[in-house]
């Protein structure tokens, strides 16, 4: 096996609340933390990739040493990018393309789907009326996916975007999925009513409710 599972007793004992004990098989290794400066990091010589390039492979990571700079604002860090003082950002977001194209047209950048979702809103599937999956069903298909796109200028991703991101391997596009699963994703804002109609009797009125958790 290329890689380890790092059990709690070994985590407790080294004192995993001091940065210096953390521990992983990741591409690398804690170097200094400096509270609301940076991170830095160097090379783990013994990480278990590699990558394969015009048939060479090669040990992964390439990069002998990074620094992470804290930065909380947004403007700052784009600032920062623009001045040369960080070399790579993956914060700015779609409404800051326009500007970053215009004022430091030599900026590369390239455009990736990842496999992590960054935000949700999650539906009680244990309560009317979301319990019963014929409304689940229509609320999807009566959500304008690509209007909510749209207004995020994040119209190249592709859809669906979860539960297996497109940025996953063991993904299936949606035109490879069956037809009732294709449906979902084909806006129709005439047919979710007539299915939630059938059903709507029975489901107490109620006020919507939005729970927010955050991740410490």
């Amino acid at each position: 096996e290329d890689r380890a599972v790092v059990s709690p007793p070994e985590v407790e004992i080294a004192g995993a609340d001091r940065w210096a004990n953390q521990v992983g098989t990741g591409p690398w290794i804690f170097e200094e933390y400096v509270i609301g400066s940076h991170m830095s990091f160097t090379r783990n010589p013994n990480y278990w990739d590699t990558t394969t390039i015009d048939g060479v492979e090669y040990q992964l990571p390439f990069i002998d040493r990074v620094v992470v700079a804290i930065i909380l604002d947004m403007s700052t860090e784009l600032a920062a990018l623009q001045t040369g003082k960080i070399d790579y950002t993956i914060r700015s977001l779609p409404a800051h393309w326009d500007m970053m194209d215009r004022t430091t047209p030599e900026l590369e950048y390239s455009t990736y789907f990842g496999t992590v979702n960054s935000g949700n809103i999650w539906l009680r599937c244990d309560e009317p009326p979301f319990d019963d999956i014929n409304v689940r069903r229509a609320m999807t298909i009566g959500t304008d996916v690509r209007k909510f796109m749209r207004l995020a200028l994040a119209s190249e991703t592709p859809i669906p975007w979860w539960p297996v991101h497109p940025g996953n391997p063991a993904r299936i596009p949606l035109k490879e999925l069956p037809a009732d699963i294709q449906i979902l994703y084909d806006y129709n804002p005439d047919t979710p009513p007539t299915i939630i109609d059938t059903i709507v009797a029975r489901v107490e009125p109620a006020k919507p409710t939005i729970t927010e958790t955050r991740a410490p």
